[in-house]
């Protein structure tokens, strides 16, 4: 049972790991795109 319930613990860690990994990533290329369209929009 404790083994089942380490099993849980490690399985919802890693789905929210990959769930920040995702946002963080999103995130960052809405940034960075957003920058672009401002420099070039700057730039004309």
């Amino acid at each position: 049972r404790v083994r089942d319930l380490e099993r849980e613990l490690v399985n919802m860690r890693e789905d929210r790991d990959s769930w920040m990994e995702r946002v963080t990533s999103n995130v960052s290329d809405n940034y960075f795109h957003e920058k672009i369209h401002y420099e070039f929009d700057f730039k004309i």
